[in-house]
């Protein structure tokens, strides 16, 4: 084979790849998509590592924050911020709000000079306070009967949850069973 023809079969894979539907995303699970991307950024490929995580955003929406993050990074590094910034703006229309450490990561500095970049963490840090607002721990403490040895404890971040998190159980042997509530509640204060 000569050099001419594999730079041509090169260029017709890659036009080839440019003209895939959105339907032929090839990854099935986020794993094998995360995979992909640690191996794109491995060879420095960052142009392909950043289009793979745009797709990525609306396919994975439980992964919406890392995606986020990382796309605001690779588009950091290849000094297209604003490309960078629409994951955010993607992520805060989809109701999602990120954790206010993040923002202070040194992997964000390329940002930190912009505007746009100063209303994104102004718009995460009122849909963070927002959602703070609302949010109300909660435990439920189970005794199956008066005399049990166990009791079941339920975290429930919302009373109204139709989602029941597995309990943990613990053991109790020493103790009678109104001791047993309330050394649980004072445990969990």
């Amino acid at each position: 084979m000569n050099r001419a023809f594999l730079l041509a079969l090169l260029l017709s894979m890659s036009l080839a790849a440019c003209d895939k539907q959105p339907d032929d995303f090839p990854y099935d699970d986020y794993q094998s998509m995360r995979t992909h991307l640690g191996e794109l950024m491995e060879l420095r490929r960052l142009h392909a590592a950043a289009a793979l995580l745009e797709e990525a955003l609306p396919r994975f929406p439980d992964q919406l924050e890392a995606n986020v993050f990382n796309l605001a990074y690779v588009c950091g590094l290849l000094g297209n911020r604003s490309r960078g910034l629409n994951g955010f703006k993607y992520a805060f229309d989809h109701g999602v709000w990120f954790n206010v450490y993040g923002f202070q990561s040194p992997y964000y500095d390329p940002y930190r000079d912009m505007d746009a970049f100063q209303e994104i963490v102004a718009r995460n840090d009122s849909l963070r306070l927002a959602a703070q607002a609302t949010a109300a721990p909660g435990l439920k403490v189970v005794l199956p009967d008066g005399y049990s040895d166990r009791l079941e404890i339920f975290p429930q971040s919302d009373p109204a949850a139709t989602l029941v998190p597995e309990p943990t159980v613990r053991r109790i042997s020493t103790e009678l069973p109104l001791l047993r509530e309330l050394r649980v509640f004072v445990e969990h204060l």
